[in-house]
């Protein structure tokens, strides 16, 4: 019998009718365990709280085995340095046996370095309270003199204080006798006991923190031990449950660029962050503890541990500390208590602004205001410890955030780049693209403007403009970092306005070497894992990656820092190390942004020297944007950009260096006329 059969005579089927109301049942089901969710709420989170009691050394383990995990990367590359150098491959056991040894090492530093941080403190602290003892009654007795003294040289201010006496008597009076008696007669000492019994939970607590972090240490012993097979363990699971594509997006929410290196993205902005600012902090505290003992200001060594300490929270954490080491100090003497609040002040500034930004760059990548949102948010949720990893945290979610909305707007063909979208009023089609509408003036807002530019190969051709003309953007669509909205792009044939992902991937690796103005290097690796990390992309044996990279290093001065990391190095040595990197895959088209905005003269000539020459004998095409017309002279052509648009064209032909500097001059000073 048909379905229509069953229909028409008013009957269905035992499979209809569990189709028909099984998705009522599902309701009813979720409905129902929603419901008690809620009524259970407090037994959950009791639940969630024993949990995490049970759980609480793996925790520790976990905490302990990330601040280890750089200390035995670096004690691995130390020990495994021999092998490299002969160009040979240790065998399994042999890897196992340095590990286990970097474990060790690591485990002793750490241990070493609270011990001598225990030893530095402690003796400090004693002697402190010690004196604080011995000396408080006196300063206090000193003040109280000093303040009789000035009140009875003045007698309007002595009778003044007289009345007031007497009201703070009858005042403390009223207190003894109708507060403070009843109160250790009927809350005291019936609770007595009680009291007592917090007092034992609680150093039963500090007993259960010093044993939850003995066995921590030991959990982190196999965490580090093991780490590798976790996160194999963790992929496997992922690309077992997940569907292929949803687990390639996974992992590469796990990476910092999808086929460079499996480094995850929280851990190198909590690595490029929190041990960053622990460095940033020690060498805080060490010149505060400098300056303190030139000027001769108590407590010294106790007040830079505390000041060094609370440097790690961001944006509170120099007031945290400042402020009780103050009165601390203003206890010994007032005067000296206002120098070192001065002296903070001071290194403050010269924290936030030099020493700062040289160690921990542009590790988060967050803006001022989401950093003081994520220090409040997570502080309130976690007290210090939220203060202290809130803005790591956050700037992860920020980047998933931001790389979810700039798929969805590459999927749209829509710009992703945020000054688009300032005083935007719609975004209107057309026939070839989008054009964004905004409040502005001129009704019409476009970062570029009927650009039509032919590149050949060979060329070394310089892009200058003023702040704001169009001259990244213009580099940015040609080199794929953006993709414009409107018109074409052609580079050997291919458009890549049309290229998908991975085609623009390879085209990037393969064809295109990027001068970044800002380094872009990856701060959990060496100068030297920087600069090779191109070509592990195209599989190339190690002796050849280092040959490359060395060579490179020599020509570039920076051959002493390979070993180091990116905050260990200069603005300049960063620099060098970017263009190196950008060099050693030997693009067809070189792409610099400002690519000697951090070098010295020196440097600076003999890299465009460089360029030149790879321009000439080796027909490499360059394309460069710069604002300086001494740096615009070594090309071959200049493009000169005003309100998104070409203005003028200038070829040097048979020009003399100094002659076409002269030209770039000319248009350059004229274009700036206008603004006056």
């Amino acid at each position: 019998m048909s379905q229509n059969d069953n229909e028409e005579n008013g009957r269905i089927t035992i499979k209809e009718a569990f189709g028909k109301w099984f998705g009522l049942f599902l309701v009813l089901i979720s409905a129902a365990v929603v419901y008690l969710l809620i009524i259970n709420l407090d037994d959950i989170f009791s639940g969630i709280t024993y949990i995490f009691g049970i759980v609480k050394p793996v925790i520790y383990g976990a905490i302990i085995a990330y601040l280890l995990n750089p200390l035995t990367k670096m004690y691995y590359r130390l020990l495994i340095k021999g092998y490299e150098k002969k160009g040979k491959k240790p065998s399994a056991k042999t890897v196992s046996v340095i590990e286990s040894f970097t474990i060790l090492f690591a485990l002793l530093t750490g241990v070493l370095i609270i011990a001598i941080l225990c030893w530095l403190v402690i003796p400090q602290l004693i002697t402190t309270v010690i004196s604080l003892v011995e000396t408080v009654p006196s300063q206090a007795n000193d003040y109280y003199n000093y303040l009789t003294e000035k009140i009875q040289s003045n007698k309007y201010l002595a009778s003044r204080m007289q009345d007031t006496a007497l009201k703070f008597t009858k005042y403390m009076d009223n207190i003894m006798n109708h507060d403070l008696f009843p109160w250790l007669k009927s809350v005291l000492l019936p609770n007595l006991n009680l009291y007592a019994k917090q007092f034992a939970n609680g150093v039963i607590s500090f007993l259960n923190v010093l044993y939850n972090l003995f066995i921590g240490m030991i959990v982190a012993i196999y965490i580090l031990n093991g780490k590798r097979v976790f996160i194999a363990q963790a992929k496997k699971i992922i690309y077992g449950v997940c569907k292929k594509k949803t687990a390639d997006t996974l992992i590469h929410y796990v990476r910092i660029f999808p086929k460079i290196k499996p480094l995850n993205i929280s851990n190198d902005m909590f690595s490029g962050f929190i041990l960053g600012k622990i460095v940033d902090s020690a060498i805080i505290g060490i010149i505060c503890f400098v300056l303190m003992t030139i000027f001769s200001l108590p407590y010294a060594l106790l007040v830079s541990v505390i000041v060094g300490v609370t440097n790690i929270i961001p944006v509170f954490g120099p007031y945290i500390g400042a402020i009780p080491s103050a009165m601390l100090i203003l206890l010994v003497s007032p005067v000296q208590a206002l120098y070192f609040i001065i002296l903070v002040a001071i290194l403050q500034q010269v924290d936030g602004n030099i020493i700062g930004p040289a160690i921990l760059g542009d590790s988060t990548g967050l803006s001022a205001f989401w950093v003081l949102f994520s220090i409040l948010f997570f502080g309130g949720f976690w007290g210090i410890a939220g203060m202290l990893i809130g803005c790591p945290l956050f700037a992860v979610i920020y980047t998933i955030i931001k790389d979810f909305v700039n798929y969805c707007l590459k999927r749209r063909k829509l710009s992703t780049d945020t000054q688009t979208y300032i005083d935007l009023k719609s975004i209107e089609d057309r026939k070839d693209g989008y054009e964004y509408i905004t409040y502005s003036l001129s009704s019409k807002y476009q970062l570029m403007k009927d650009i039509s530019l032919k590149v050949y190969e060979g060329d070394f051709i310089c892009i200058m403009g003023p702040s704001g003309s169009g001259k990244s953007t213009l580099l940015n669509n040609i080199s794929t970092i953006d993709i414009p909205n409107k018109g074409h792009v052609y580079i050997d044939t291919s458009e890549i306005t049309t290229m998908s992902e991975k085609e623009i991937g390879y085209f990037r690796y393969e064809k295109l070497g990027f001068i970044f103005q800002n380094y872009s290097l990856l701060q959990s690796l060496t100068m030297y894992e920087n600069i090779i990390a191109p070509l592990s992309l195209q599989k190339k044996k190690v002796i050849e990656m280092k040959k490359k990279a060395i060579e490179l290093a020599k020509l570039l001065n920076i051959e002493h820092t390979l070993d180091k990391f990116p905050n260990e190095c200069s603005g300049g040595e960063k620099q060098r190390a970017a263009i190196a990197r950008a060099l050693i895959t030997n693009p067809k088209l070189i792409v610099a942004d400002e690519p000697t905005g951090n070098l010295d003269s020196k440097n600076s000539h003999e890299l465009l020297e460089m360029l030149k020459n790879m321009n000439t004998e080796e027909s490499r095409t360059i394309i460069m944007v710069t604002h300086d017309p001494q740096i615009a002279s070594y090309s071959s052509k200049l493009i000169y950009i005003t309100d998104g648009k070409i203005v003028k064209e200038l070829e040097r032909k048979n020009m003399s260096q100094k002659d076409y500097f002269y030209e770039i001059m000319k248009i350059t000073s004229t274009d700036a006329q206008l603004f006056f």
